[in-house]
């Protein structure tokens, strides 16, 4: 398969050394025949990378897959009976490559972060105090997402190889690493054990400070490179900060804590939450380090136009993806915990009552009518619209609603980014 093709997108993606992106983005690491391998004076070797940031390897593997799923979809010839199973004709499976290739960049991305902290943890003339925190945040964090995250997505390879009808082999290989990404999620360790980890690490004044200017560093790089999705991951660490923010102080329905360690109901799906944010900006950062550093390489050099717009649009993808978890999961914990109102004397003391509007309808024609499309009215006769209560309220989180409107204004681009990644594809395929 010829993989020197340009896209209708405007891409040109080049075949490349397996390891020539890599080496660059992952700032210090290199592939050498499949083995993530530290360069000259980085970490103390391969054992110690294994040995504290686990995930790396799910990250190779969820790598790794793309280019036997490319294959296995190669456009076939004239004649050929598998041509309507092809790739190329279907946009569905192109949308599932990039979600494996842009989960597999930002779990390498968060991986090697994390190694690169952890080894200057090592070297005894560094100060760990400005380390720590974000050691204690990164570790589990890259065992979380890498391992569970993407097991889920090994899963997605394994399915596009065997859609494909071709390659068995491929598929075979796609099944094995499958179940060792599912092994590497469940043996090394309990899930529960590093949420719980990850949830009293990132409560730390420490990182929350290093997390704020974060989200300035997002800003100043979507002012330079909107396409990367840094707006929109700015907006989700927003969102979250303000997440965390309101419950540790917030109580449920009941009057009790929410911000708990035994309430894992809280603080689990906030660390999750965080892995997504961790996962996005690593990539990010990386791409701008391709950006920079790029043309050094020798075999990038020339192609380095077409594969950074590759690279800029599955960052976006993997930002929108982010921040709608983000999204999702800090709308039910603000409101989740508030008891829904229902149809009794609390609950109906926000409605309006059909007389009353009866009598200003003089005054304003059409209020009564319109009043009751939008907004929770007793009859006469004491009979509702047929639900289950009263519309719930918002008091007190307006500055929740609108950062959550902006952050679904900000996904603006998402989809057609994702769009012109999979052109790339599919112009490589056909190629």
């Amino acid at each position: 398969m010829d993989t020197s093709v340009a896209g209708k997108a405007g891409y040109t993606l080049r075949a490349l050394p397996g390891d020539a992106v890599r080496q660059v983005m992952w700032g210090g690491y290199m592939l050498r025949d499949g083995l993530i391998v530290p360069r000259d004076g980085v970490g103390r070797g391969t054992g110690f990378v294994s040995r504290s940031t686990r995930g790396l390897m799910t990250a190779a593997w969820l790598l790794s897959a793309v280019e036997p799923i490319l294959r296995s979809h190669h456009a076939p010839g004239p004649g050929d009976s598998k041509a309507d199973r092809g790739l190329p004709q279907r946009d569905d499976p192109l949308d599932r490559v990039i979600d494996v290739w842009a989960a597999g960049e930002a779990s390498a991305s968060l991986g090697l972060a994390a190694a690169r902290v952890l080894d200057e943890l090592e070297l005894p003339e560094r100060r760990k105090d400005d380390l720590a925190p974000l050691a204690n945040v990164l570790g589990p964090a890259c065992t979380l997402w890498n391992t569970g995250h993407g097991a889920n997505m090994m899963r997605e390879a394994a399915s596009l190889m065997g859609a494909s009808g071709t390659a068995e082999g491929g598929l075979r290989l796609a099944g094995r690493t499958w179940i060792d990404a599912e092994l590497e999620a469940t043996g090394e360790g309990s899930e529960s054990v590093e949420r719980r980890r990850l949830s009293a690490a990132m409560t730390d004044e420490g990182f929350l400070a290093q997390f704020a200017g974060w989200i300035r560093e997002m800003r100043e790089i979507a002012s330079r490179r909107p396409g990367t999705g840094a707006c929109t991951l700015a907006t989700a660490m927003e969102l979250w900060l303000w997440t965390l923010s309101h419950v540790r102080k917030a109580a449920d329905a009941d009057g009790g804590t929410l911000y708990h360690d035994s309430r894992p109901g809280v603080t689990f799906p906030l660390a999750d939450a965080l892995c997504w944010l961790l996962a996005s900006r690593c990539q990010i950062l990386d791409v701008n380090e391709l950006e920079a550093r790029g043309r050094e390489h020798p075999a990038l050099a020339e192609a380095l136009p077409g594969v950074l717009k590759f690279f800029t649009d599955l960052c976006h993808a993997q930002a929108a993806r982010g921040a709608g978890e983000v999204g999702r999961i800090s709308a039910e914990l603000v409101f989740g915990y508030r008891r829904h109102p229902a149809w009794d004397a609390e609950g109906c003391a926000s409605c309006y009552q059909a007389e009353d509007l009866e009598a200003l309808e003089e005054w304003i024609p059409g209020l009564a009518s319109s009043a009751r499309s939008y907004a929770e009215v007793i009859e006469a006769d004491g009979s509702h619209r047929p639900k289950a209560g009263p519309c719930a309220r918002f008091d007190g989180l307006d500055a929740f609603t609108r950062m959550r409107t902006r952050l679904d204004r900000c996904l603006t681009g998402a989809r057609l980014a994702r769009e012109r990644a999979a052109a790339a594809l599919r112009g490589m395929i056909a190629g």
